[in-house]
């Protein structure tokens, strides 16, 4: 059995890349004079390429995470957008409903004493009509009242939710421009050797499940297992690319288990195992206490995962890199 060789270190890697991009930003800079401008995007070029891969999947993660959180409460806006509009439609209904009988309350209370006096027989019936338009007018008010309250409750929680909505478009934005300088620093990274970027050692040396598993443990392994080889994408989910937490939703989700897609989701909604307890299809994060990594375990101490930008879905030792706990979906 061959044995995996560990991640290659990144710290000659990001040199090289640094040198590409410094030398592209001075020929730019030295070449179209350019207005100074204070743009902040949470992180520059400089800072990007001198990092490892962790540092690089944690902005990942993080624009999943947001990502996610944006699209929940965008749905629950859309709810409560709704609900605001049944409120107001009801208010309007009932308050069409109160003015027939405001108006018959006004035409009973026009009529005179004289009148009362000289049609004695119709004066009951006067009395019972006020009686019926004046409980049918209360009740309808108190409706109104109901329906006006719910209305103003509505309203606040969909102004604040739209705050946050706000905030968290604004942190996508954020992470949306250091992907751009990602992607800037890869079209620097794709100027280098090829497989440069890749981890050294076949994509998969041993058999995928190392042991045997059953039920839909079997299933998700088997569709992990089948992924190898396809390229890391960041916030994909398949079938043809993915990330890391990606590949776990991907693969789980076709063995009928639904994991939400952002890895600090998974290791809460997962149980938590101990490492003498591990099976197949256990969830293995790494970098405590972020958890921003993940893999598969398929036994043997091996997982199957997709390691980072510039890499394909591997095979590889989980001791190979820092382990922050274990979960079972």
């Amino acid at each position: 059995m061959t044995a995996a060789q560990p991640r290659m270190p990144y710290a000659s890697l990001v040199r090289r890349v640094a040198g590409v991009v410094v030398l592209v930003v001075l020929a730019v800079l030295l070449v179209v004079p350019r207005p100074v401008v204070a743009v902040s995007v949470g992180v520059s070029v400089a800072g990007l390429v001198t990092v490892d891969g962790a540092d690089l999947e944690s902005v990942i993660e993080e624009y999943d995470h947001v990502t996610g959180l944006l699209v929940a409460d965008q749905a629950r806006a859309a709810v409560l957008g709704r609900r605001v509009s049944g409120l107001v439609h009801q208010i309007g209904l009932a308050r069409t409903a109160l003015r027939p009988a405001v108006r018959r309350i006004y035409e009973i209370g026009t009529v005179s004493t004289l009148q009362l006096v000289i049609d004695s027989a119709s004066t009951q019936v006067l009395v019972d009509q006020l009686g019926l338009a004046q409980a049918q007018a209360h009740q309808l008010h108190e409706q109104i009242t109901a329906l006006t309250g719910a209305l103003a409750r509505v309203r606040a929680a969909r102004t604040v939710l739209d705050h946050t909505i706000a905030g968290l478009a604004r942190r996508r934005a954020d992470l949306a421009a250091r992907k751009r300088v990602i992607l800037a620093a890869l079209a620097a990274q794709a100027k280098l050797p090829p497989g440069e970027l890749h981890a050294p050692g076949p994509l998969a040396p041993v058999p995928c499940p190392y042991v045997p598993v059953s039920g839909s443990a079997a299933v998700a392994v088997a569709v992990a297992c089948a992924q190898i080889g396809k390229p890391y994408v960041w916030a994909a989910t398949g079938p043809d690319t993915f990330d890391c937490s990606g590949l776990m939703v991907y693969a789980w989700g076709r063995a009928g288990v639904r994991l939400r897609h952002f890895t600090g989701w998974q290791w809460q909604d997962a149980t938590p195992v101990s490492r003498s307890r591990l099976r197949p299809g256990d969830l293995v994060f790494f970098y405590p206490p972020t958890h921003h990594h993940v893999g598969m375990y398929i036994g043997g101490g091996w997982m199957v995962n997709a390691p980072h930008t510039g890499d394909v879905v591997r095979e590889a030792k989980i001791d190979n890199l820092p382990i922050a706990g274990y979960r079972r979906p």
